[in-house]
């Protein structure tokens, strides 16, 4: 799974408030047992991920630990009662199946189907795909998202590490699963109108995949399905011609941090047709998947 990782103290250095203990391999959450970390080197702010295992029946899931500082107590249990029913009522072969959420202490987890795959423009270049395999997996993905708003689900966070590729079976074609519903909301109005996740400047999500709207704070229940839908375009940039919108613009070492908020806030993204037409003369057939 995708996502930053927790910032946290040094050795004999107290916790502040919220902050939660480092979790270590072989713990024990529930019946599930720590494996591995599987965001390391990462910069999480809202908390870490970890691959964990079932005994019996044996299973393998992905644990998100939430930082409790970054989660508010009465939306978490909201979320208890309303997105993670929506979540678990959710079964698609393109999305990964939510299972749980429980609590360490004040900090709550989801429990997730593990997906053992690669990021989705990872497997793309590894797989030397070209651009028909491409939009074929990303016909998926779309697939997911669809279903995922069909459960009044808005995702907030979709990006290439967010999206995970497993080669088909048998030699079939390759399988996308959306993953990590850390930032989701519910447009259900019987459910929070926001995520039970809060950052400390009012943004969610990732910035070269964030809409507009995303990076100018506007309210979370002003935040609709479009949100994702622009990021879905973003990835398909990113696939299609190797960068997401604005990405070369933000590379430039010159922009101050101001700068580089005001493009993201206001900066104009390019349409898909002048993507396309971007797109390199020999990008070809397929070359694999």
């Amino acid at each position: 799974m995708s996502g930053e990782t927790t910032i946290a103290p040094g050795p004999g250095e107290p916790l502040p408030p919220g902050m939660p203990r480092f979790r270590r391999a072989g713990e024990l959450f529930g019946p599930y047992v720590l494996i591995d970390r599987l965001d390391k080197g990462s910069n999480n702010a809202f908390g870490e991920v970890w691959r964990a295992e079932r005994k019996s029946p044996a299973q393998q899931v992905a644990i998100k630990f939430m930082r409790a500082d970054r989660v508010r107590p009465d939306l978490v249990a909201r979320f208890a009662h309303a997105e993670s029913k929506a979540l678990a009522r959710l079964r698609h072969p393109f999305v990964a199946q939510f299972i749980d959420l429980q609590f360490d202490g004040d900090a709550p987890y989801l429990v997730m189907e593990f997906v053992p795959g690669k990021p989705l423009a990872a497997y793309c270049d590894a797989a030397r795909m070209g651009p028909e395999g491409r939009l074929r997996l990303m016909e998926k993905v779309c697939e997911a998202v669809h279903a995922v708003h069909s459960q009044n689900i808005i995702h907030r966070d979709i990006k290439p590490e967010n999206i995970l590729v497993t080669a088909g079976p048998d030699g079939g074609d390759p399988v996308p699963k959306l993953i990590d519903f850390g930032l989701a909301r519910s447009e259900n109005p019987a459910a929070p109108l926001s995520s039970m996740v809060v950052s400390q400047d009012g943004f969610m999500g990732t910035p070269l995949y964030a809409s507009p709207e995303q990076h100018q704070g506007v309210r979370a229940e002003e935040i609709g399905r479009e949100t994702d839908i622009y990021s879905l375009g973003a990835v398909l940039q990113e696939l299609l011609v190797g960068e997401a919108p604005l990405q070369r613009r933000l590379d430039d070492p010159s922009l101050s941090p101001a700068e580089r908020e005001r493009l993201l806030r206001y900066g104009e993204r390019p349409p898909m047709a002048a993507v396309l037409a971007a797109m390199p003369p020999d990008a070809g057939e397929d070359e694999g998947g």
